[in-house]
């Protein structure tokens, strides 16, 4: 046994885990971690899901906020590991023509829009509807193009 092994194990008999040994004493901690003792008293908690077990149930969703929602565990080992690009899954676009055009009826100006709402704007501006939804005036004072939406 390594020296100060069994005082290591004696002391973590009072905690249940590793979080609950780290929040109480935070030396000890650290201590069982530089000698590589947590392992062997508290075990790591190994995850059910690898690389091919994400991929198998990604293939079952269309989009990434349907599988983030029906398989959330895999959908965080997949962001932890950095992973989520290679499931192939799309990513929802709510912002539809008539969703975009229904959204910016709200507002006057492109500014406001943009200020207001920003990923309706960026949805606008993708689908080329900035100028049909609120043209370009030349403002005959300033010679500076207004983008307002006409009253008309």
């Amino acid at each position: 046994m390594p020296r100060g092994f069994q005082i290591f194990v004696r002391e973590c008999a009072q905690y249940r885990s590793r979080s609950e040994l780290h929040d109480a004493n935070r030396k000890l901690y650290d201590y069982g971690a530089s000698q590589g003792w947590l392992d062997r008293i508290y075990p790591p908690n190994l995850s059910k899901w690898d690389l091919p077990s994400v991929i198998a149930a990604a293939e079952t969703h269309e989009t990434l906020s349907a599988f983030c929602e029906a398989c959330p565990g895999a959908y965080a080992w997949a962001v932890r590991h950095n992973q989520v690009s290679r499931l192939g899954l799309k990513r929802a676009n709510r912002w539809t023509d008539a969703a975009c055009r229904r959204e910016a009826s709200r507002f006057n100006t492109r500014q406001s829009l943009r200020l207001n709402n920003p990923s309706c704007y960026q949805a606008c501006r993708r689908l080329g509807l900035l100028d049909e939804l609120f043209g370009a005036k030349q403002n005959p004072w300033t010679n500076r193009v207004s983008y307002r939406r006409s009253t008309n």
